[in-house]
C-alpha cells in the first residue's frame, strides 16, 4: 500500500473492528481483536459465517464507494 492508502487502511481495520464489537460485544482494544478472533468468533461456526458475510457486505460497499469517489473525482474539471 501506498503512503496515502495507509490511513484509509487503518480506518478501515478500525471500522471492521467496531462491527464486530457490535454484534459480538468483543474486548475494546484493537490488540485483543485477533486472539478474540481465532479464540470466540472461530469457535463458533454460526457467528463466523455472520462475521464474514459483514465485513465481505461492508467491504463491497467500500470498493463501489471509492469507485464512485474517484470518478466523481476524475470527471470535475
Amino acid at each position: 500500500t501506498s503512503k496515502a492508502e495507509k490511513p484509509l487502511a487503518e480506518q478501515l481495520r478500525q471500522q471492521l473492528a467496531e462491527l464486530l464489537r457490535e454484534i459480538t460485544g468483543s474486548p475494546q482494544r484493537a490488540d485483543d481483536l485477533r486472539g478474540y478472533i481465532l479464540g470466540s468468533v472461530a469457535n463458533d461456526l454460526d457467528l463466523l459465517l455472520l462475521v464474514k458475510q459483514l465485513w465481505e457486505q461492508m467491504l463491497i460497499y467500500v470498493r463501489y464507494s471509492a469507485k464512485a469517489r474517484a470518478a466523481g473525482t476524475a470527471d470535475a474539471p
